[in-house]
Order: structure tokens, then sequence, then C-alpha cells
């Protein structure tokens, strides 16, 4: 079931920021038609030497950039409050030059607070405890990046758990900030609903007629 057709049955959207320092918000943002099961050959065959998992769920292509009614609804223009129902996009002050890409790639906890968090408060409101995870890389081209390491495969669409909140209390999980400091372009994949509400409308497909 599309994205799209399963907005008009919930309450809880999520809404997507673009700070104004940034490109025009639309052409920021490509929708998908909604989600697909992993192929055989995706499940059989590795890209860079790992599979997807059985099961695993890939976003359907082609992606589109939003008309202007999906931009109306998906996009708002005041900073959001709430950051369970919120992704923001923001640009960090100042030039992004080729320095702090790597000042940012060698950072240590010594060097934190003042190479990453002090630009870093100037635009968003940071919480406590904040937990570094560290740079990461992946290949180009990848449908989706992450790993279960348990077996060795592309896990495809998930649900981040490092909370280990139950279903009710994800709206009270650890928000996630994440930097692109590499020289091409990055995409974050997320269905703009609640969790909860994707819960409320399964349990309406699943009891029996």
């Amino acid at each position: 079931m599309a994205w799209l057709s399963l907005r008009t049955r919930m309450d809880a959207e999520i809404k997507v920021y673009v700070a104004p320092s940034c490109k025009e918000g639309p052409n920021r943002i490509e929708l998908s038609g909604g989600t697909r099961p992993a192929t055989i050959s995706e499940i059989s065959d590795p890209v860079h030497g790992t599979a997807y998992e059985e099961g695993a769920r890939l976003p359907c292509e082609p992606w589109r950039r939003p008309t202007a009614d999906e931009a109306e609804r998906l996009i708002v223009t005041a900073v959001p409050r709430n950051m369970a129902t919120s992704v923001a996009i923001v640009r960090l002050p100042g030039e992004f030059t080729n320095d702090l890409r790597e000042a940012i790639r060698s950072i240590n906890a010594e060097s934190l607070e003042v190479k990453l968090l002090q630009p870093l408060r100037t635009i968003c409101e940071l919480g406590e405890p904040l937990h570094y995870i560290g740079p990461g890389a992946n290949p180009a081209n990848l449908k989706t990046v992450t790993i279960n390491h348990d077996i060795g495969r592309y896990n495809g669409l998930h649900v981040d758990n490092w909370d280990l909140l139950d279903l009710d209390s994800r709206h009270l999980a650890t928000n996630r900030i994440c930097i692109n400091i590499g020289k091409g372009d990055r995409y974050f994949m997320f269905l703009p609903l609640s969790l909860m509400a994707i819960a409320s409308v399964l349990s309406e497909e699943m009891v029996p007629g």
C-alpha cells in the first residue's frame, strides 16, 4: 500500500523542515511510490560483497519530485518543536571546506565539542546525553546501506532500536544527527508516518474479515 494513500487514514504525520540556509525545500526531497520486497537476485547476488537478507523491504522506483500539493503537506517553514514527528535539514554554519570535512572525520573525544558541537549548537538545540557514533563510509550507488551484522546482509528499510523502547514509547527515543562529510549527495530514506499510526493501520488490515 503506497504511503500517500495511507496518510489519509493516519493522524500522526512526519513533517520535513528545510532551513532557509539550504536549497529550496522541494528540490531536496524525492518521493517513492511505496516499498517492495527484495528480489531473488538482490537476495542471492552480492553487491560490493553483500546481498540483502530475505524479507528485506526496499523503496519502489522510480523516485520523483513532489507535486506542489505534496510539498505543501510534507514541508513546514516553522522550526519544529516536536522532534518525534520531524525531520530537519540544516546547513552547518561557515564554509564547508575539505579541511573541515577532514577535521570531522578525524575527530576525537577531546576535540568533539570545539570542532563539531559548538557549530551545531548555533543552529540546533542539543539535549543530553550526547553519543558520538563516529564517521562511516559506504560504496556509491547502493539502494540502502545498513547491514545486519548478525548475518552479514543488508537489511533494507528498518526501524532502529538503540534505545530498546516499546512501540508506544518510541516517540521518546533518541534523535539522530547525520552530517554528510563526503563530496557526493547522500539520502535519508523514511516513511512520513509515525510507528504508532502504522501499527494502528496494520491492526485494522490484519483483523480477519
